[in-house]
Protein backbone atom coordinates (compact mmCIF):
# COMPACT_ATOMS: atom_id res chain seq x y z
CA UNK A 1 0.00 0.00 0.00
CA UNK A 2 1.20 3.80 -1.02
CA UNK A 3 0.51 7.23 -0.30
CA UNK A 4 -0.11 10.47 -2.49
CA UNK A 5 -0.46 13.52 -1.37
CA UNK A 6 -1.99 15.73 -3.21
CA UNK A 7 -3.13 19.61 -2.58
CA UNK A 8 -6.48 20.39 -3.86
CA UNK A 9 -7.34 24.36 -4.84
CA UNK A 10 -10.40 26.19 -5.34
CA UNK A 11 -10.53 29.52 -6.18
CA UNK A 12 -14.02 31.86 -7.13
CA UNK A 13 -15.09 35.97 -7.66
CA UNK A 14 -18.33 36.77 -6.14
CA UNK A 15 -20.30 39.78 -5.82
CA UNK A 16 -20.39 41.42 -2.76
CA UNK A 17 -23.60 42.34 -1.27
CA UNK A 18 -22.94 44.15 1.97
CA UNK A 19 -20.71 47.01 2.87
CA UNK A 20 -19.25 47.73 6.05
CA UNK A 21 -18.53 51.65 6.23
CA UNK A 22 -16.40 53.33 9.44
CA UNK A 23 -16.62 56.84 10.55
CA UNK A 24 -14.52 58.55 12.71
CA UNK A 25 -15.07 62.07 14.36
CA UNK A 26 -12.07 64.11 15.71
CA UNK A 27 -11.16 67.29 17.46
CA UNK A 28 -7.86 68.57 19.21
CA UNK A 29 -8.59 71.15 22.06
CA UNK A 30 -6.52 72.87 24.78
CA UNK A 31 -8.78 71.60 27.22
CA UNK A 32 -10.36 68.06 26.72
CA UNK A 33 -14.08 68.99 27.57
CA UNK A 34 -13.91 71.11 24.52
CA UNK A 35 -12.50 68.51 22.70
CA UNK A 36 -14.76 65.93 23.61
CA UNK A 37 -18.05 68.02 23.58
CA UNK A 38 -17.20 69.05 19.91
CA UNK A 39 -17.03 65.58 19.09
CA UNK A 40 -20.07 64.35 20.80
CA UNK A 41 -22.51 66.98 19.45
CA UNK A 42 -20.98 66.19 15.89
CA UNK A 43 -21.58 62.80 16.68
CA UNK A 44 -25.39 63.30 17.61
CA UNK A 45 -25.47 65.88 14.65
CA UNK A 46 -24.36 62.66 12.29
CA UNK A 47 -26.89 60.35 13.97
CA UNK A 48 -30.03 62.60 13.87
CA UNK A 49 -29.12 62.95 9.61
CA UNK A 50 -29.34 59.07 9.68
CA UNK A 51 -32.20 58.96 11.26
CA UNK A 52 -33.72 61.43 9.08
CA UNK A 53 -33.19 58.78 5.70
CA UNK A 54 -34.70 55.98 7.69
CA UNK A 55 -31.09 53.92 8.95
CA UNK A 56 -31.96 51.87 12.25
CA UNK A 57 -29.18 53.16 14.69
CA UNK A 58 -29.12 51.21 16.76
CA UNK A 59 -27.50 48.40 14.73
CA UNK A 60 -24.34 51.24 14.85
CA UNK A 61 -21.95 49.92 16.85
CA UNK A 62 -19.02 52.32 18.64
CA UNK A 63 -15.71 51.29 17.56
CA UNK A 64 -13.20 53.57 18.82
CA UNK A 65 -13.72 56.42 21.91
CA UNK A 66 -11.18 58.22 23.82
CA UNK A 67 -9.14 61.53 24.90
CA UNK A 68 -6.02 61.19 24.60
CA UNK A 69 -3.59 63.03 27.31
CA UNK A 70 -2.02 66.24 26.05
CA UNK A 71 0.74 64.36 24.66
CA UNK A 72 0.93 66.42 21.28
CA UNK A 73 1.85 69.91 21.55
CA UNK A 74 1.93 72.61 18.29
CA UNK A 75 4.25 75.31 18.08
CA UNK A 76 3.16 79.16 16.94
CA UNK A 77 6.09 80.36 15.47
CA UNK A 78 9.87 80.34 17.23
CA UNK A 79 9.11 81.50 20.42
CA UNK A 80 8.73 78.63 23.04
CA UNK A 81 6.18 80.23 25.39
CA UNK A 82 4.02 80.02 22.25
CA UNK A 83 3.82 76.57 22.49
CA UNK A 84 0.46 74.14 23.28
CA UNK A 85 -0.86 70.93 24.37
CA UNK A 86 -3.52 69.60 22.49
CA UNK A 87 -5.99 66.85 24.15
CA UNK A 88 -7.29 64.76 21.23
CA UNK A 89 -10.53 63.23 21.11
CA UNK A 90 -11.89 60.66 18.92
CA UNK A 91 -15.13 58.46 18.49
CA UNK A 92 -15.41 55.91 15.55
CA UNK A 93 -18.73 54.01 14.67
CA UNK A 94 -19.37 51.63 11.82
CA UNK A 95 -22.42 50.68 10.10
CA UNK A 96 -23.17 47.67 7.33
CA UNK A 97 -25.18 49.00 4.67
CA UNK A 98 -26.40 46.94 1.45
CA UNK A 99 -23.35 47.25 -1.19
CA UNK A 100 -25.48 49.68 -3.32
CA UNK A 101 -23.23 52.92 -4.14
CA UNK A 102 -26.52 55.26 -4.25
CA UNK A 103 -26.58 54.32 -0.09
CA UNK A 104 -22.90 54.94 -0.02
CA UNK A 105 -22.97 58.18 -1.92
CA UNK A 106 -26.14 59.33 0.47
CA UNK A 107 -24.09 58.21 3.58
CA UNK A 108 -20.90 60.38 1.93
CA UNK A 109 -23.67 63.35 1.15
CA UNK A 110 -24.59 63.20 5.01
CA UNK A 111 -20.58 63.19 6.09
CA UNK A 112 -19.44 66.45 3.80
CA UNK A 113 -22.00 68.42 4.91
CA UNK A 114 -20.52 70.71 7.97
CA UNK A 115 -18.20 67.72 9.71
CA UNK A 116 -14.93 68.97 8.80
CA UNK A 117 -13.01 66.65 10.70
CA UNK A 118 -14.57 63.27 10.02
CA UNK A 119 -12.82 60.28 8.44
CA UNK A 120 -14.28 58.06 6.02
CA UNK A 121 -13.64 54.14 4.98
CA UNK A 122 -15.57 51.70 3.36
CA UNK A 123 -15.12 47.65 2.73
CA UNK A 124 -17.34 45.44 0.79
CA UNK A 125 -17.94 42.02 2.09
CA UNK A 126 -20.47 38.91 2.08
CA UNK A 127 -23.17 38.29 3.87
CA UNK A 128 -22.81 34.41 3.44
CA UNK A 129 -19.54 34.00 3.50
CA UNK A 130 -19.08 31.28 5.41
CA UNK A 131 -21.50 29.11 3.83
CA UNK A 132 -19.45 29.81 0.16
CA UNK A 133 -15.91 28.68 1.82
CA UNK A 134 -17.72 25.34 2.69
CA UNK A 135 -18.80 25.15 -1.01
CA UNK A 136 -15.05 25.98 -2.34
CA UNK A 137 -13.86 23.66 0.54
CA UNK A 138 -15.81 20.78 -1.09
CA UNK A 139 -14.32 22.02 -4.66
CA UNK A 140 -10.78 21.96 -3.00
CA UNK A 141 -11.32 18.54 -1.73
CA UNK A 142 -12.84 17.43 -5.10
CA UNK A 143 -9.47 18.51 -7.16
CA UNK A 144 -7.48 16.58 -4.74
CA UNK A 145 -9.87 13.92 -5.44
CA UNK A 146 -9.68 14.06 -9.00
CA UNK A 147 -5.63 14.38 -9.25
CA UNK A 148 -4.87 11.71 -7.09
CA UNK A 149 -7.31 9.43 -9.19
CA UNK A 150 -5.13 10.76 -11.66
CA UNK A 151 -2.04 9.50 -10.63
CA UNK A 152 -3.21 6.87 -8.84
CA UNK A 153 -4.25 4.96 -12.49
CA UNK A 154 -1.52 6.37 -13.86
CA UNK A 155 0.59 4.12 -11.88
CA UNK A 156 -1.95 1.00 -11.92
CA UNK A 157 -3.35 1.66 -8.87
CA UNK A 158 -6.56 2.71 -7.37
CA UNK A 159 -7.12 5.17 -4.03
CA UNK A 160 -8.85 2.91 -0.50
CA UNK A 161 -9.09 5.64 1.69
CA UNK A 162 -7.22 8.72 3.34
CA UNK A 163 -4.71 8.93 5.85
CA UNK A 164 -4.46 12.22 6.71
CA UNK A 165 -6.36 16.09 5.44
CA UNK A 166 -5.41 19.15 6.55
CA UNK A 167 -7.94 21.88 5.81
CA UNK A 168 -7.18 25.44 5.42
CA UNK A 169 -10.35 27.47 5.77
CA UNK A 170 -11.39 30.52 7.72
CA UNK A 171 -14.24 29.72 10.74
CA UNK A 172 -14.65 33.11 12.19
CA UNK A 173 -18.27 34.09 10.07
CA UNK A 174 -21.20 34.42 11.68
CA UNK A 175 -24.74 34.83 9.86
CA UNK A 176 -27.58 36.98 11.42
CA UNK A 177 -31.03 37.03 9.47
CA UNK A 178 -32.14 39.27 11.90
CA UNK A 179 -29.88 41.81 10.34
CA UNK A 180 -30.41 41.11 7.32
CA UNK A 181 -33.98 41.73 7.31
CA UNK A 182 -32.19 45.28 9.23
CA UNK A 183 -30.28 45.95 6.14
CA UNK A 184 -33.58 44.87 3.43
CA UNK A 185 -35.20 47.58 5.45
CA UNK A 186 -32.68 50.09 5.29
CA UNK A 187 -32.91 49.71 1.55
CA UNK A 188 -36.30 50.06 1.14
CA UNK A 189 -35.87 53.29 3.45
CA UNK A 190 -33.54 54.50 0.66
CA UNK A 191 -36.00 54.00 -1.97
CA UNK A 192 -36.66 57.13 -2.39
CA UNK A 193 -33.61 59.06 -1.21
CA UNK A 194 -30.74 60.36 -3.81
CA UNK A 195 -27.81 61.55 -3.66
CA UNK A 196 -25.64 64.22 -5.19
CA UNK A 197 -23.83 62.38 -7.23
CA UNK A 198 -26.11 60.40 -9.87
CA UNK A 199 -23.26 59.25 -12.19
CA UNK A 200 -21.20 57.62 -9.46
CA UNK A 201 -24.48 55.83 -8.10
CA UNK A 202 -24.43 53.39 -10.99
CA UNK A 203 -20.46 52.26 -10.43
CA UNK A 204 -20.45 48.36 -9.22
CA UNK A 205 -18.31 47.15 -6.24
CA UNK A 206 -15.02 45.41 -7.07
CA UNK A 207 -15.78 41.35 -7.13
CA UNK A 208 -14.17 39.69 -3.70
CA UNK A 209 -12.48 36.41 -4.35
CA UNK A 210 -12.20 33.31 -1.95
CA UNK A 211 -9.94 30.65 -2.03
CA UNK A 212 -9.98 27.03 -0.20
CA UNK A 213 -6.89 24.59 -0.44
CA UNK A 214 -7.00 20.75 1.66
CA UNK A 215 -3.53 19.12 2.12
CA UNK A 216 -4.68 15.07 1.15
CA UNK A 217 -3.07 12.09 1.96
CA UNK A 218 -5.05 9.85 -0.14
CA UNK A 219 -3.81 5.49 0.17
CA UNK A 220 -3.50 3.90 -3.09
CA UNK A 221 -3.00 -0.10 -3.47
CA UNK A 222 -2.34 -1.91 -6.19
CA UNK A 223 -5.41 -1.77 -8.95
CA UNK A 224 -5.40 -5.81 -9.66
CA UNK A 225 -6.38 -6.60 -6.00
CA UNK A 226 -9.73 -4.55 -6.76
CA UNK A 227 -11.93 -8.51 -8.68
CA UNK A 228 -10.51 -10.27 -5.34
CA UNK A 229 -11.66 -7.80 -2.87
CA UNK A 230 -14.70 -7.24 -3.81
Amino acid sequence: MGKIKIIGKAKREYQPDQCEINLSLNARERASDISSKQVNDQLESLLAAFVDIGINIENIVITNDRTSSPSELRFQGSDESQKEFLYETTRGIQLIVPADQKIINIIRDITEDGFKNISFSRRYILSNEMALRKELLKDAIADSKEQALFFAESMGQRIVGIETANLSSREDFSDSLEYESELEKTMRNLQGCSSQRPLSDKLKANTIELSAEVNIVWLIDSDNKKSGED
